[in-house]
């Protein structure tokens, strides 16, 4: 029995990344092992619903080779200039803002960018172009890098950029990209008309089930009336008829047959 549980305890905590985090070299071996796991553990998923087990947690967690540094540009005459990244002495401007604990936690990504990170750089760029009358744009990226050695090494690849021009309005399309307001709002807009249209869904089903609901009510109802009606109209006609034959044959009506028989014997 030990060994059993300790049999389905490795099966369930193989350590595959969860969807969405699959990287292109690890794919084939995610596609042939989380199959396997899922079926292996479909007969023990119950133990999760009734125990209310859902946190799984990730021992001897180390940070990503992959990570990301910010870097600030500034466009002047045409050619973009490094202003501020991230571990490099040389270039600090905006640093002690940047870096700080409760500033930092709106742009420091993942694997991606943090959901504040939009609407953080929009009012960053534009801080940024009021303070330096001398450009005509910024912009931020991160930088893709590796860690070895303890040390950063550059990768030439940069992601998540987003340019604000002097004069540009705040929310506009930057880079290819839409800004995270944007994307925020529109959000807004599609929540509000799911909930919209979930509730007249709701309602025209519920209407739909209550006219259902009564019909049959009604039509039950009616059944059952109309037997009560037809059992009681059946005997009054069977009472009806009994009296009718009942004084064509001489007998007086309302009275059995039998009785009648009686009568004319103890006459006799």
């Amino acid at each position: 029995m030990i060994a059993c549980v300790i049999a389905i305890g490795l099966v369930d905590g193989c350590p595959l990344p969860p969807p969405g985090y699959v990287k292109p070299w690890q794919a084939p071996i995610v596609d042939l092992v989380r199959p396997i796991q899922i079926e292996v553990m479909r007969p023990f998923r119950w133990v999760q619903r009734a125990l209310l087990v859902t946190q799984r947690w990730a021992l001897f967690q180390v940070a990503e080779r992959d990570r990301y540094r910010l870097e600030l540009h500034g466009r002047s005459g045409g050619s973009w200039s490094l202003m501020f990244r991230a571990g490099d002495p040389e270039h600090t401007a905006y640093g002690s803002l940047l870096l700080d604990e409760r500033v930092r936690g709106a742009w420091n990504p993942t694997d991606r960018a943090m959901r504040q990170y939009g609407v953080f750089s929009e009012w960053f760029l534009g801080h940024v172009l009021a303070e330096h009358p001398e450009i005509d744009a910024a912009r931020l990226w991160f930088e893709r890098i590796e860690i070895e050695d303890g040390e950063a090494r550059s990768t030439g690849k940069f992601v998540m950029p987003i340019v604000r021009e002097r004069g540009a309005k705040p929310g506009g399309r930057r880079s290819g990209q839409r800004s995270r307001r944007q994307d925020v709002h529109q959000g807004g807009r599609r929540e509000q008309r799911g909930e919209q249209r979930g509730e007249q869904c709701g309602q025209q089903r519920g209407e739909q089930r209550g006219e259902k609901r009564a019909v049959e009510r009604g039509v039950e109802r009616g059944v059952e009336r109309g037997v009560e009606r037809g059992v009681e109209r059946g005997v009054e006609r069977a009472v009806e008829r009994g009296d009718q034959r009942a004084v064509e044959r001489g007998d007086q009506p309302g009275v059995p047959r039998s009785d009648h028989r009686d009568v004319q014997r103890g006459g006799l």
